[in-house]
């Protein structure tokens, strides 16, 4: 039997529960665990209450947690001078509590030129060595340096340019107008 030296990291890190031994593992790779590999969600933690691997949501195993910091987003937002910003700071808060972090992350994207750089969420699989797949939180908050960034303004005119040669389909290149650098 081959040994499974990550399993100890990505049990450690708790992506998986303690108690899941190799055998486990193998059939969580086979989708054994339950309803369509649930365990295997990257946004699911695994109970040790059972004998069964069962999977919980982030947003339910986490509660405690996550109601606090969904209060301070919604603080933060009231703050905000900017309301494009506050939006997506009360769309985060939201789902911090859902586990659903797609319209938060359209809302973080559509920004124009954001003053602070916030990440806050379940994103990073790093901590799984094993398997790769259940995600960890992190957060960050990053605070935009202008006169740095205007001294990025000189690679705005070859933005289209690295597009079209980075694209294997020309219907997918943008038109010009709605190019701008995605890191101001």
């Amino acid at each position: 039997m081959r040994r499974l030296p990550a399993l100890h990291l990505a049990r450690r890190a708790g992506a998986f529960p303690s108690r899941l031994d190799e055998t486990g593992v193998r059939r969580l790779r086979r989708g054994a665990s339950g309803p369509k590999g649930s365990a295997l969600r990257p946004l699911h933690g695994s109970s040790t209450e059972s004998a069964a691997l069962e999977a919980i949501p982030y947003h339910v195993a986490y509660r405690e947690w996550l109601e606090p910091m969904s209060k301070a987003l919604r603080e933060a937002a009231a703050l905000s001078d900017d309301p494009a910003f506050a939006k997506f700071l009360r769309m985060r808060a939201d789902a911090l509590l859902t586990d659903n972090y797609f319209d938060s992350d359209i809302a973080w994207v559509s920004l124009e030129n954001p003053k602070f750089d916030v990440i806050f969420a379940p994103y990073e699989t790093y901590l799984d060595d094993l398997l790769g797949v259940k995600t960890s939180y992190g957060a960050a908050v990053l605070i935009r340096n202008d006169e740095e960034s205007r001294k990025l303004d000189v690679f705005q005119k070859y933005v289209l340019k690295f597009r079209t040669r980075c694209r294997s389909h020309p219907k997918t290149v943008p038109p010009s107008a709605a190019i701008s650098l995605p890191w101001k």
